[in-house]
């Protein structure tokens, strides 16, 4: 992929590979999986663009995140968020 940007990459493609909003659940349940970063990688966006949207995310409440964004989990407005995409 050359000459992409951020506004390539889907909210709805990076929500979908973020994990679910775990609320009270212990997080060991879900830390197993791998992390959005590595999986968008997988499908051939570059890291940087990767991190980028991620922070854009983050900045409209969409995800949250522990020690790294690379493991994100959408809060309940990423959920809300991401079905109405799917609507």
């Amino acid at each position: 992929m050359s000459d992409i940007s951020v506004k390539d990459l889907s909210d709805r493609e990076v929500l979908s590979f973020c994990w679910p909003w775990h609320g009270d659940e212990p997080f060991a349940t879900i830390r197993d999986a791998g992390g959005a970063v590595e999986i968008l990688q997988e499908h051939g966006w570059p890291y940087k663009i990767v991190l980028r949207k991620l922070e854009q995310l983050e900045d409209r409440g969409l995800i949250e995140y522990g020690v790294s964004i690379c493991y994100p989990w959408r809060t309940p407005k990423g959920e809300a968020f991401l079905k109405e995409l799917a609507a």
